[in-house]
């Protein structure tokens, strides 16, 4: 059984911290969600920005492919910085203890605070900034065969994101991902 929402629905699925709620089906009406049940061979597509949960009614196997369309790299990055600001917000004395134990004076704290936001983000949204600029690097090396959007639009949003990352301490900070992103600004010329 899946229950779909909307973007236009979101917060009617969120407690009063913003997070999502465990089980929608705790939540009056169920939150407004669209119900739908899944039979037997049937494959479910739920749009970008739609929140969805799933209770297995029976003993199954789920094959799932997320993925996204460039015009959405936006909203995706977007969607990453709110993650990374949750995340650090919750282990914000983690920070306090790091910079007491390595000190303020170089940027040998910050490496490490970075690097724990970064698992902590992985395990939280699924991926970090590593994983969010090696899927974008991927896509550019080796891009669809059909449906690919015209470059030139590509490279904007794109581009667009890149300005916005470089303005963020992780730029500065996690060598390995700016690396990254060097490597993907070569492509866009």
């Amino acid at each position: 059984m899946w229950w779909l929402f909307p973007p236009d629905k979101l917060g009617r699925v969120k407690d009063e911290n913003g997070e999502l709620v465990f089980d929608v089906r705790h939540l009056e009406g169920e939150g407004g969600a669209m119900k739908v049940l899944q039979e037997e061979g049937e494959i479910i597509f739920i749009p970008s920005g739609w929140h969805h949960q799933v209770v297995n009614l029976d003993f199954c196997i789920s094959i799932n492919h997320n993925f996204f369309a460039s015009p959405t790299l936006p909203h995706i990055y977007r969607a990453l910085c709110v993650s990374q600001d949750r995340v650090e917000d919750s282990i914000a004395d983690v920070k306090d203890i790091i910079i007491e134990r390595l000190g303020a004076k170089d940027d040998q704290w910050e490496k490490e605070w970075f690097q724990e936001v970064q698992n902590l983000l992985q395990m939280d949204a699924g991926w970090g900034w590593r994983g969010f600029w090696e899927t974008i690097m991927k896509n550019l090396k080796c891009p669809p065969a059909v449906n690919a959007p015209i470059v030139s639009r590509r490279n904007e949003w794109i581009g667009g994101v890149i300005k916005q990352y470089k303005q963020r301490r992780e730029w500065v900070v996690l060598d390995t991902v700016r690396t990254i992103v060097e490597d993907i600004e070569s492509w866009l010329v």
